[in-house]
């Protein structure tokens, strides 16, 4: 019996973009008021431009589809260079998409956002000998507990090199409490009121000890 294959669809065409949004020092308000606006000074069929979709978009904006890069330049030119739109929105080519991760489970820390991350991705760079390029933290869903997850966008070479490892270690500091000195939780959950040495097991001032050498609590 002949075997008959199924027919594979080639992959949906990726038409060029442009986002248009107002400017912040006009009355133009929604959507619908600069599409308005853009139908008013702009004739595609004039610059030879073919519209194949317009959407709203966010922040009042349009986000408009055309055929060619070639179109898209030129309605990117009109809109930009018109002796009046110009003064009321602004259009421009989509930032390129970068690859994210998710990384599970990230114990909450108190602290500067920005020092806590930069921190955080520095410690992946180092651990996993990443090449250079730009990791960001894009949002963070608080979960059970003090636990978070995290969406980091990276470099696309970053993200191959995780791919092709197919791991990623992360050397991060086990959580300690500044308070007890202990493992596990911080500070501000800690039940110890008593003061805690830092260099042994006594409750004592670090100022007060007089160990040679320190002893760990945990």
């Amino acid at each position: 019996m002949e075997k008959i294959e199924e027919p594979v669809l080639p992959p949906k065409k990726q038409l060029p973009t442009l986002i248009v949004r107002p400017l912040g020092n006009n009355k133009i308000r929604s959507s619908i008021e600069l599409k308005l606006m853009l139908e008013k000074f702009i004739k595609p069929r004039l610059i030879g431009v073919k519209i194949t979709a317009l959407r709203k978009s966010l922040n009042n904006g349009v986000i408009i589809q055309v055929e060619t890069e070639d179109m898209a330049n030129k309605l990117l030119n009109a809109i930009n260079e018109h002796q009046e739109a110009k003064f009321l929105c602004l259009a421009k080519r989509p930032a390129a998409r970068h690859p994210q991760i998710l990384i599970y489970d990230i114990e909450k820390c108190e602290g500067s956002r920005g020092e806590i991350e930069k921190l955080f991705i520095s410690k992946i760079r180092e651990s996993n000998n990443l090449p250079e390029g730009d990791i960001k933290v894009l949002l963070k869903k608080k979960v059970k507990g003090s636990l978070e997850h995290w969406v980091l966008s990276m470099d696309p070479a970053i993200f191959k090199e995780i791919k092709d490892l197919k791991w990623l270690c992360c050397d991060i500091e086990p959580l300690r409490c500044f308070n007890c000195h202990r493992f596990g939780h911080q500070k501000k959950n800690c039940d110890i009121t008593k003061p805690q040495c830092q260099r042994c097991t006594k409750t004592h001032g670090q100022d007060q000890c007089d160990r040679k050498y320190p002893v760990c609590r945990n």
